[in-house]
């Protein structure tokens, strides 16, 4: 047997109600409100008398002149951006507000709804009792009416004007839901100059009154029928209240598991977690994100790679928590049992331990970063929903703990030092033929060595092939990543492009992948410079083709510069002077380097061909890299 229905707590509806039927709801108020105020309509008489009641209360309460604000806006600018701030902000404002928290603050929406509802709703029963008549209608009073005098105009001429009742004026609704905006905003955020939010009402008071569509008492009636909807809802505690969920959720731990699991919405778990109280929070989610970051660096996932892929998926704020996750990662190591391309990625990302204990590390992000608490919760909140999902890897640098000694050839570095040399040279001329020359000497080096390399490695054991992981930057990954596998192939290695995390796994033997790495870094810098020079003009015609063009473009380069690399590296082979004995070597490495990539991915997929659809972007790039510099 089962019960009958559900459990009281599944019965409650938390959260943000369905999309489809809110609308239709607030439809249907707005209707009520709109066939209501028209319902109030044409007590004219009685609208210019109650006119003439407020203007001589005003004078008995010595409250300040409504011309005296007119006369400050003037007749220029200043008063046509105050017409323009009562026409076009007061709905825009509103509707903005009730998105962001039925999107945001889903938890606290039915009681803003509600609050806006209970105050339309009693300015509409004053309309009914007490027609009134605006200010900008009375004679004798020096006021004009800015709109219709100053431009932009929201009403027509009274007696003619079948889309608004004019006689409408108290309480003001323009003063009451933007106060209401502002309260609400400071309820729900966290912000230390959340305050502010109340310049939108003090700004909309000015220019209710000095464009003579409000009297000052107007504002004071929808100051009270605030307070009083807001005391009926309960609006104040809607900042404090701690939201309930399905399945009540008892605490933080489980709140975040909840949230990554998907067994709460993201913002219902938002909600929850900025309202709980700091000290049960912080710790957690501490060590939640620096628990997931130890776990994927302990899978093959390093620093640099870690920080790249959560930096594409979500913003800067997480990508700092993760280069804090790096340091709080080292902090338990001894810097001999850390492999050297480990620290030195850390040190590339600028990860030390800046902050006291883990349990104050939030609360200091917070003060560092100079954010708020809600967006501190979703910066964590969104970093452990990318580490989440990442699987994984091949271990290609040991993590901290485990440090292999790789063997590397003794020249490498000062190889690799004199290429960088000419290279920045061939980079920095601006005339062609010397920066071919230095290119050239560049490339001369890289050949040279590489095969001085595989002649000396011959037959030792010690010198096998690896991996290295190597960053592709959007946009156009794919084509770039083209243009990495064109300069793999031609210097004898092999690439495994990864497009979910944005590199590519690149294996061969160490001087060759040193060279991968130099070219593709170079060519990239003169495929971008090139393909500046070579777009399409601008306009809606060229913007339509540019991306067609860009794509083309990085296809023809990457294909002919591959075919000038092969070529180069054939010649380099036949001038060998031991060309017969570094045949057999080669294809041996050839090998190896298959035998690695098989055992890292034994199941790949060959990418599918590119679409050329811009033979001119095809074209440019072909001559492009017909004028590159191979480095």
């Amino acid at each position: 047997m089962r019960p009958a229905g559900p459990p009281p707590a599944a019965r409650r509806r938390p959260g943000r109600p369905r999309p489809v039927r809110e609308l239709l709801l607030v439809a249907a108020l707005w209707l009520i409100y709109s066939s209501g105020r028209f319902a109030a309509d044409g007590h004219v008489a009685a609208a210019m008398a109650n006119a003439d009641r407020v203007w001589d209360l005003e004078r008995l309460l010595r409250l300040p002149g409504e011309r005296g604000v007119q006369e400050l806006l003037g007749t220029g600018h200043l008063v046509a951006a105050a017409n323009s701030y009562y026409a076009f902000v007061h709905f825009p404002a509103t509707a903005a507000l009730l998105l962001w928290v039925y999107l945001r603050r889903p938890g606290a929406y039915r009681r803003v709804r509600t609050t806006f509802a209970l105050l339309t709703g009693a300015a509409l029963a004053v309309h009914l009792i007490f027609p009134l008549a605006p200010p900008r209608m009375l004679a004798g009073t020096g006021l004009v009416d800015t709109g219709r005098r100053y431009g932009p105009a929201v009403y027509g001429p009274p007696d003619a004007d079948d889309l608004a009742n004019q006689y409408a004026a108290m309480p003001s609704l323009h003063v009451g839901w933007a106060l209401l905006v502002a309260l609400t905003l400071i309820a729900l955020t966290r912000g230390r100059r959340r305050a502010l939010w109340l310049l939108h009402p003090a700004l909309t008071l000015l220019v209710v009154v000095g464009t003579a569509n409000h009297y000052w008492l107007d504002a004071l009636v929808a100051v009270a029928l605030v307070a009083a909807a807001g005391a009926a809802t309960g609006l104040a505690r809607a900042g404090r209240t701690r939201p309930h969920y399905p399945g009540r959720v008892a605490s933080v731990r489980e709140t975040v598991a909840a949230v990554l699991s998907g067994r709460i919405g993201y913002e219902d778990g938002l909600d929850r977690l900025t309202v709980a109280p700091a000290t049960e929070v912080d710790p957690v989610l501490t060590a939640a994100l620096f628990d997931a970051s130890a776990r994927l660096f302990r899978d093959g996932w390093q620093p640099a790679e870690l920080h790249r892929v959560v930096a594409r998926r979500g913003d800067p704020a997480q990508a700092h928590l993760i280069t804090d996750a790096v340091a709080a990662y080292l902090r338990g190591f001894k810097p001999r049992a850390v492999d050297p391309r480990w620290l030195a990625q850390a040190g590339e990302l600028d990860a030390r331990v800046w902050w006291g204990t883990d349990d104050e590390y939030a609360g200091q992000v917070t003060r560092r970063r100079r954010t708020d608490r809600i967006a501190l919760i979703d910066a964590f909140l969104g970093a452990l929903r990318v580490l989440a999902s990442l699987p994984p890897i091949e271990v290609l640098v040991p993590p901290p703990g485990r440090v292999a000694r790789t063997h590397r050839a003794a020249g490498n570095e000062a190889m690799l030092h004199r290429v960088r040399a000419l290279l920045a040279k061939a980079e920095a001329t601006t005339f062609p033929a010397e920066a071919e020359a230095f290119s050239a000497k560049a490339q001369e080096l890289i050949s040279r060595h590489s095969l001085d390399e595989a002649l000396v490695g011959a037959g030792d054991t010690a010198v096998t092939p690896y991996a290295r992981r190597l960053g592709v930057d959007h946009p156009y990954e794919s084509e770039k990543a083209s243009l990495l596998d064109a300069v793999a192939r031609a210097n004898r290695c092999q690439v495994v492009w990864s497009p979910e995390f944005g590199f590519a796994t690149v294996f061969g033997f160490d001087a060759d992948i040193d060279a991968v790495d130099l070219l593709h870094a170079s060519l990239l810098v003169q495929a971008h410079r090139a393909m500046a020079r070579a777009e399409p003009p601008g306009g809606k015609a060229g913007r339509a083709r540019l991306k067609t063009f860009r794509q083309s473009f990085l296809i023809g380069y990457a294909v002919r510069i591959g075919e000038r690399l092969a070529a180069a590296d054939r010649a380099a082979l036949a001038g060998a002077e031991d060309a017969a004995a570094l045949l057999p070597v080669l294809a041996s490495r050839e090998t190896q380097v298959r035998e690695a990539r098989e055992r890292a991915f034994p199941r790949t997929v060959r990418g599918r061909g590119f679409k050329v659809d811009s033979e001119e972007g095809w074209e440019s790039g072909r001559t492009a890299a017909d004028r590159a510099t191979l480095h």
